[in-house]
């Protein structure tokens, strides 16, 4: 678990050190990325979890194009965009893995949200109360999460679970930010 924690906190301060950006919702900015790129993404996350995460193909340009498409906003909420689109390609890729070789549709993953970290409106704000992810309320959520779906937390499964989990967090901290 110490591990997953580890290249999880690692994974969120990638995501909020990714560079400041106009906004709209996370999934919008998605959506307007060049597919074949999300599409390389996606694949990655469903050969390797790290990879997945570490993988970022698109250009500045295709960024700047894709935040100004939903809704650019003020300088002062730009640097929570980045993270909140990181935090979507992570809950993604993870939920993407977790369906084919779990059998958890998008349905069960919210069912478990709900069920499990989602129980606490405040995680999110728990989990980034002082910047980086703080590793005890972000270990509750994943172990809560991984309960809920009745996944060990260790082990691949339980890295995209922990994957879909700070992507979700990422999301649901920074989106009304922006």
């Amino acid at each position: 678990m110490r591990g997953l924690l580890i290249g999880l906190a690692a994974a969120a301060a990638l995501a909020l050190s990714a560079a400041p950006a106009a906004a709209g919702e996370a999934a919008c900015i998605w959506g307007k990325l060049p597919k074949e790129k999300r599409e390389l993404v996606r694949a990655a996350f469903l050969r390797d979890f790290d990879e997945g995460r570490r993988l970022n193909p698109y250009t500045q340009d295709e960024l700047n194009v894709a935040f100004e498409a939903c809704a650019p906003i003020e300088d002062a909420a730009m640097a929570a965009a980045g993270p909140a689109l990181g935090g979507y390609e992570l809950m993604d890729g993870s939920a993407l893995w977790l369906e084919r070789n779990m059998g958890f549709d998008k349905a069960r993953l919210d069912r478990a949200w709900r069920d499990g970290p989602g129980k606490d409106p405040s995680i999110p704000s728990r989990v980034f109360a002082n910047g980086d992810p703080a590793p005890g309320p972000l270990g509750e959520a994943i172990e809560s999460m991984a309960r809920a779906l009745g996944v060990p937390p260790n082990g691949k499964a339980g890295n995209y679970v922990g994957g879909y989990v700070i992507g979700r967090l990422l999301v649901e901290y920074f989106e009304p930010r922006f």
